[in-house]
């Protein structure tokens, strides 16, 4: 079961540590931790959407270095979505990349009043700091793996 609460009082403290150890200042850290945590409340508003959320650039940082925290960041999608939040690195220009960025401009404005660039190609035009993967999405099973229920089902 999601947890909009869990989010928004988890503490984030150990991925600004983690952020700050890289060289980012304090100040940017908290930003981006901050930033995290609203992309994690818009995942757990939007549970059953079908459309993906894309990640952008502003809280990359902090959810790198919390996806790389594994124990940690296992017990955090356990509290907030009831199981894993995966990150899907290839899904930037896809169809479900595009899509989910445009959802994902729409509520990170209307939820957290942080205005991202509507085109979901800024990144390669050089205009800013707004891009980055898809989240959420069923992304293909590779071979070996078990397939796993995903959170959102994919965009239709």
């Amino acid at each position: 079961m999601a947890s909009l609460d869990f989010v928004k009082n988890y503490d984030f403290s150990r991925v600004v540590a983690h952020i700050m150890r890289d060289g980012t200042s304090q100040d940017d850290a908290t930003r981006s931790a901050e930033q995290l945590r609203a992309f994690m409340a818009l995942n757990v508003m939007y549970m059953n959407s079908p459309t993906c959320l894309v990640a952008w650039e502003g809280m990359e940082p902090a959810w790198h270095a919390f996806i790389l925290d594994t124990r940690e960041y296992a017990k955090f999608c356990q509290g907030a979505f009831g199981r894993m939040l995966h990150h899907w690195p290839d899904a930037y220009g896809t169809d479900e990349f595009r899509v989910g960025w445009s959802k994902t401009v729409e509520l990170a404005a209307k939820h957290f009043g942080i205005f991202l660039d509507r085109d979901p190609e800024a990144r390669e035009a050089g205009r800013g700091q707004q891009w980055n993967m898809a989240a959420l999405c069923n992304r293909p099973v590779e071979p070996g793996e078990e397939e796993e229920a995903p959170i959102v089902r994919s965009v239709a």
